[in-house]
């Protein structure tokens, strides 16, 4: 089979707004996130005026997902969700690096995750979100990479390009598109980081921790 079947449904609350609800794991670190939200697409200290809209459309999941793969294997196999077939390269990786690395936040009970996980090949870090599966596995299906995003068309729409983007901030209070020379975004793109920078400052003032002392 080419492709599982994730029939396991986002809560109610978090479909009802058609978005995840992420949060972040107990005690974890709250940077603060200081970018104003007129400058989301190039960052505090870029010029709103540089940012430029991509009239062409942005890869998809399974071509940035190949990339990936090329750094695990030259064998060649068939492109797209096959890649994360059970017992494959990528599919091992994910597992090993689950059982040691925590979540940067995670949505439905922990069913998705985003982690941050480091290339095979370079080391460079990419953040991936990750579901599981009917098999109790788990498996890719986003992946921030440099500045590149990508979420599998089937999850698209649900918020893990959110997530991706506002785990990025979390965990290095910076995007890499914010020093591109070309400071460039597809519509859904630019969506996906205006709701990641208001998810990130949001999780990173803890306003159930301000609740908690209000007289």
């Amino acid at each position: 089979m080419d492709k599982e079947t994730f029939d396991r449904p986002v809560n109610k609350a978090s479909r009802a707004l058609n978005q995840l609800d992420w949060a972040l794991p107990d005690g974890a670190a709250q940077p603060e996130i200081n970018c104003p939200e007129e400058q989301a697409l190039c960052g505090p200290d870029g010029d709103p005026s540089d940012v430029r809209f991509k009239t062409d459309a942005a890869r998809s999941f399974d071509e940035v997902l190949e990339d990936l793969y090329i750094q695990f294997s030259s064998e060649p196999e068939n492109r797209g969700s096959v890649r994360q077939h059970v017992g494959s390269l990528i599919r091992g990786f994910v597992e090993s690096r689950l059982a040691i690395t925590p979540p940067v936040m995670s949505a439905d009970e922990g069913y998705h995750r985003i982690v941050t996980l480091k290339s095979p090949r370079d080391g460079e870090p990419f953040f991936a979100a990750i579901s599981e599966t009917p098999n109790d596995d788990h498996r890719i299906i986003g992946l921030l990479v440099g500045s590149e995003m990508a979420v599998d068309k089937t999850h698209q729409g649900l918020g893990f390009g959110t997530g991706l983007v506002a785990a990025a901030l979390l965990e290095t209070g910076t995007l890499p598109a914010w020093s591109s020379s070309d400071v460039s975004y597809t519509d859904a793109a630019a969506s996906s980081v205006r709701r990641g920078l208001q998810l990130a400052q949001r999780l990173s003032t803890r306003p159930e921790l301000e609740d908690t002392f209000e007289m």
